[in-house]
């Protein structure tokens, strides 16, 4: 995540984890362990405070756009429609409807058999942790 604020946290050295799966090798480098977001939202929770983070996923964002963007206006204190946003519900819904990025990209392949199991149970209980320290679940 502070990838994507463009804030650099390096998180402290952690180990190489390197599986072999299928004749592929999985590495997964010290690359801000991407994924694990737990330890990256301990480091921003010790300089501000929780209550001034507003946390969803993409999922829920894609599932219900207009229901996701009302509760970041909420949570900053800002009209999601009026004059100074969207002139009515329907322009809301109208551009929140739009989808970006939804082609395919021809160089992709598909995961390695057994991949998707390893990457799960690699980040399960990070992810665990990540759940208690936010009070919330999220479908992944």
């Amino acid at each position: 995540i502070c990838r994507h604020l463009g804030i650099v946290f390096s998180p402290p050295p952690l180990p190489f984890l390197c599986a072999r799966q299928l004749g592929t090798i999985l590495a997964l480098l010290n690359y801000d362990f991407v994924g694990v977001y737990v330890e990256q939202f301990r480091r921003w929770f010790s300089v501000f405070p929780r209550e001034h983070f507003f946390v969803e996923s993409l999922e829920a964002f894609r599932q219900n756009p207009v229901a996701v963007y009302t509760r970041v206006c909420s949570f900053l204190g800002v009209e999601a429609t009026g004059s100074a946003s969207f002139p009515t519900d329907a322009a809301l819904e109208n551009q929140l409807a739009r989808r970006y990025n939804e082609g395919t990209n021809q160089d992709t392949e598909a995961i390695p058999e057994g991949t998707l199991a390893v990457l799960e149970a690699f980040y399960a209980p990070y992810n665990e942790r990540l759940f208690a320290l936010l009070g919330k679940r999220f479908d992944w």
